[in-house]
């Protein structure tokens, strides 16, 4: 889907790690040594409220785009569109601040620096992520985590589950790329080497409401262009069926995709995002 994109659009891609997502790990995650009983090392110990990873991406961002004056898209899927609205209405807030500051003569100095400048967010793309249908589907969600393998014999196995029972994606080939990230090398006397899951989603319950409440007033709200790919029109809320009446936003919706929409349609995704970029982006 990246080089799909990156291709149609003739923008660059950027994909970065999330806490306890990916190789990536931070000051806060336990050492593994210190796992939890099932082997997830990390979610107890890191901080994944909305306002730490907002906090993640804007740096990150800004360390990347911040006054390049680039044209910035955020996109996220599931709880990363729900920080990436989040942080597109964090980044663009702190763009009027800037402007009202610049006004004053120290600021104008401190322009001068160019990561000292604020990002340019142009665009805001969400998958499949709707504040109403997923605070409905917390309980669901709990029972299949409870439900889920806590180690894999190997890969191979593991994607196989993935595509078959696990709900993931009904693409073999997506969950190929993506599924191992997710995991991690382990080894016990008991089992020998094995793998297991990269962070203990259950663990992260906590901040489940969190990354959600206000997620759809909050989506409308921000003023920049917006695309929102659903796996089908029977998850919107009440907020988001007013305001996509109202053109607030555009929508793409895949009624043979489940809720990992980019990976089920990898292709038509990203004829999604690309033709969108092109539309109100490149022209904007």
């Amino acid at each position: 889907m990246k080089r799909r994109t990156s291709k149609r659009a003739r923008c660059v891609v950027v994909a970065m790690d999330l806490r306890g997502h990916g190789a990536t790990k931070t000051e806060d995650e336990r050492c593994e040594n210190d796992a939890d009983a099932d082997g997830a090392p990390g979610a107890a110990g890191v901080d994944f409220s909305a306002e730490r990873l907002v906090a993640d991406v804007v740096a990150v961002t800004t360390q990347l785009y911040g006054g390049t004056g680039r044209k910035v898209v955020l996109l996220g899927h599931s709880m990363g569109g729900a920080i990436a609205t989040r942080a597109a209405a964090a980044m663009m807030t702190k763009a009027r601040e800037d402007d009202a500051a610049r006004e004053d003569a120290a600021a104008r100095e401190d322009a001068a620096n160019p990561r000292a400048r604020v990002v340019r967010v142009a665009g805001l793309v969400v998958v499949d992520v709707v504040e109403g249908t997923a605070v409905e589907s917390f309980n669901r969600a709990e029972v299949a985590m409870a439900a889920r393998p806590r180690r894999f014999a190997c890969a191979r196995t593991a994607i196989e589950w993935a595509v078959r029972a696990g709900g993931v994606t009904k693409n073999v080939h997506s969950a190929a790329a993506s599924f191992p990230s997710q995991l991690r090398e382990a080894s016990d006397e008991a089992s020998g080497s094995h793998l297991r899951w990269r962070t203990d989603v259950a663990k992260t319950r906590p901040h489940w409401d969190g990354w959600y409440a206000g997620l759809s007033k909050l989506f409308v709200e921000v003023k920049t262009p917006k695309l929102l790919l659903l796996a089908g029109t029977d998850r919107l809320d009440v907020d988001l069926t007013v305001a996509q009446m109202q053109g607030k936003f555009q929508m793409v919706v895949f009624p043979n995709a489940s809720h990992a929409t980019h990976e089920d349609e990898p292709g038509a995704t990203s004829v999604g995002v690309a033709g969108f970029i092109e539309r109100y982006v490149c022209r904007g």
